[in-house]
């Protein structure tokens, strides 16, 4: 009698056990596929959805059907940081990269720059979830390999042809290396029309364009072969609205892939016509901008087709990011740079259609994807960022007090209220303008001429202020550095920085050098400024004449 009470036991508890697990994976049934679309250089007047001035219909729907935020940030206003936190959930200073480290001792502050480079060390999202059997993938822009590294991609000259057969050939050699370490350093399965860094790299003039078909197909197809079978993550990556100039890809023949010459590339992008109709009457930049954000929308678009017409567009989270802004904030920590747009599509959410004012950022996706996936969390990944589903699913309304990012030498947090920089010299650099060994003051990258930065300079007075402080809501194009005014404020947003900084292997020591409120450093300061940015070949080019702040 006992031993049949027990089996009796066994069998209802073992009942409750199986009902909770099914109940448990039945929350995540919804949702099987992962598609994380992570543009390039966007800012929020692009797009039509807040208010901006090209019409984004693609990019409109998405948020209709999700949440967007208008208070994302990503951790750096650079291609390459900010690329490497999507990727890790981690903060770049975290990078292991040999480069980085042999460029950045422990006993200064470490430059964050196109230097964060993954590895095939590198805990990344993609190997995460191909442990847990997902199909991973990706179309587009890398730009987070290590420079450092003997890569053996072929060398072009800029008058080579494509007829050429020898030059096809090493296009070809190109893509599969650059295919390879991405499968190895990423952890895809799938990198066909994959890119190592930005189109424009290439020294061959005749392959400086945006091949947007080449990739839009590459991330059709990846949906096609294998939505519907397995579970997947597909991160596609749009090069625009980086350069090169978008009004000189549209008359180019996208048809050249890397690949060899593809027919179809025609049936991935809008018609040359319609594209022309778009942009009569814009002024060059532009035009530049409206192609840009016009291709990305028709890219966003084609994927949502292809997952509604494999019939899993409702088992689908889709994640729409840019990794940074624009000038005069890239490569800085000031908003303009590191204040992006973000919209998230969860399947089945009630709350869909809504704009989120919660503090997100970029390191949150790694985690966010993990939490939907059923993934444990990694233990032998350090992940920076935390899981956005309890502001997606409305259980709160805040995950972060504060966020952080930096840039160069440039360390910063922001709670959306105040918004707190600071950034130091190297020993070595102070002791070089004491002495004169330099005559000028370096910016943020501790460099002579950086065009991203030499563009900030001149927009942002206080640029060169060791610490920096600034009321966003008054003053939201932080002009006025009131870190005198308030040292009360600065004191308490130098803590909430210091929780951060202090986490990292590399010290960054606040003490400021009495030198930096000299006359000499004054004078260094002003001959860096004394620089005409309208020599920048892409200044005019891509931007026109910058406004900023922008005039009420």
């Amino acid at each position: 009698m006992r031993k049949g009470l027990i089996i009796i036991l066994m069998f209802i508890f073992g009942a409750a056990i199986t009902g909770c697990g099914k109940k448990s994976a039945d929350t995540h049934k919804k949702i099987r596929n992962f598609v994380l679309i992570y543009t390039d250089e966007l800012e929020f007047k692009d797009m039509s959805l807040l208010g901006g001035d090209f019409k984004t219909p693609n990019i409109d729907k998405l948020a209709s059907d999700g949440i967007t935020f208008s208070n994302a940030y990503t951790t750096a206003s650079m291609c390459t940081p900010s690329r490497f936190s999507v990727m890790t959930g981690q903060y770049p200073g975290r990078c292991r990269g040999a480069g980085f480290l042999k460029d950045n001792p422990k006993d200064e502050p470490y430059v964050v720059a196109w230097n964060t480079a993954i590895t095939k060390e590198t805990v990344t999202l993609p190997k995460a979830l191909k442990k847990q059997g997902f199909i991973t993938g990706i179309s587009g822009k890398w730009h987070i390999g290590d420079k450092s590294l003997d890569t053996g991609f072929p060398k072009f000259s800029a008058d080579e042809k494509y007829s050429n057969k020898t030059t096809l050939d090493k296009l070809k050699k190109t893509l599969t290396i650059a295919s390879a370490k991405i499968k190895e350093e990423g952890g895809f399965d799938v990198a066909e029309n994959v890119l190592w860094g930005n189109f424009d790299s290439n020294k061959m003039k005749e392959m400086q364009f945006h091949n947007f078909g080449w990739i839009t197909k590459g991330g059709v197809e990846f949906i096609q072969k294998y939505g519907g079978k397995k579970p997947f993550f597909l991160y596609f990556a749009p090069t625009a609205i980086h350069g090169p100039n978008h009004y000189e890809t549209m008359n180019a023949d996208q048809r050249k892939t890397y690949g060899g010459y593809d027919e179809t590339i025609t049936n991935y992008i809008p018609t040359n016509d319609s594209l022309k109709t778009l942009i009569k009457g814009l002024t060059q930049p532009r035009a530049h901008r409206c192609l840009g954000i016009t291709n990305i929308d028709y890219q966003v678009g084609r994927l949502v087709k292809t997952l509604k017409e494999k019939g899993i567009y409702d088992e689908t989270m889709i994640i729409f990011m840019p990794d940074h802004g624009i000038e005069p904030g890239k490569a800085t920590a000031y908003e303009k740079g590191i204040k992006v747009p973000m919209i998230v599509m969860l399947p089945g959410n009630k709350n869909k259609g809504i704009r989120s004012e919660a503090l997100v950022q970029n390191i949150d996706i790694f985690p966010t994807v993990l939490d939907y996936a059923g993934v444990s969390m990694l233990k032998d990944a350090k992940l920076d960022g935390k899981s956005m589903r309890p502001l997606l699913e409305g259980k709160t309304d805040k995950i972060h007090d504060f966020i952080y990012a930096e840039s160069g030498l440039s360390r910063a947090v922001t709670d959306g209220k105040y918004k707190y920089i600071v950034w130091r010299y190297p020993k070595e650099t102070i002791g070089k303008m004491k002495s004169g060994k330099i005559n000028y003051a370096p910016d943020q990258f501790n460099l002579r001429r950086q065009f991203h930065s030499d563009i900030a300079i001149k927009f942002y007075p206080a640029y060169f202020d060791p610490d920096q402080l600034y009321d966003l809501k008054k003053d939201p194009y932080e002009q006025n550095n009131i870190v005198k005014d308030q040292p009360k404020t600065a004191e308490k947003y130098q803590k909430m920085l210091k929780r951060v900084t202090d986490s990292f292997d590399h010290q960054f020591d606040y003490t400021v050098d009495p030198f930096l409120f000299s006359p000499q450093y004054k004078n260094l300061v002003e001959r860096t400024k004394d620089y005409d940015i309208n020599n920048i070949e892409w200044y005019q080019r891509d931007h026109g004449t910058i406004i900023f702040p922008p005039k009420k």
